[in-house]
């Protein structure tokens, strides 16, 4: 009987270390990326801002480097919020004019002095309007020109 159970612990023992193992080889494999060639393309769209302040927003495809390039006329979210007037986004996903990027974090200090954070992304089904989503909100530039 105590060799059953102690047979029993001992593979019991086993098992959740091979679950560690495995959980642990699962979280370091990187981000799965959907990405067909890339094509050089820069489009300027516009937009209100979380303000409601007009923004002049600029996308660049980069292939070299498999990035978008996000620009903005520095108004999307007001004053309050110091938000880079660039960001190079990596592809997550580009397939024709579907474009995902990954999720990029910006830090910033808040007047009250505390810390926050930021993670937004980029998409577009059609390349005539994309999305900037932070957190769940978004908002869409539309309007989009492609120029060189």
């Amino acid at each position: 009987m105590f060799k059953f159970i102690g047979k029993t612990i001992k593979y019991l023992i086993y098992l959740v270390v091979g679950l560690i193992v495995v959980g642990t080889i699962l979280t370091a494999i990187p981000e799965r990326k959907d990405i067909s060639k890339v094509i050089d393309e820069k489009f300027k769209c516009s937009t209100s801002g979380f303000t409601g302040n007009k923004v002049v927003g600029y996308f660049e495809i980069k292939s070299q480097s498999n990035s978008l390039l996000f620009s903005q006329s520095g108004e999307l979210f007001g004053t309050l919020i110091k938000f880079p007037a660039s960001i190079n986004y990596p592809l997550k996903t580009y397939k024709g004019d579907k474009i995902e990027t990954s999720t990029h974090s910006h830090n910033w200090i808040n007047q009250a002095g505390q810390s926050r954070v930021h993670n937004t992304r980029i998409e577009t089904d059609n390349k005539d309007t994309f999305k900037f989503i932070v957190k769940q909100k978004y908002i869409e530039f539309r309007n989009c020109e492609k120029f060189n």
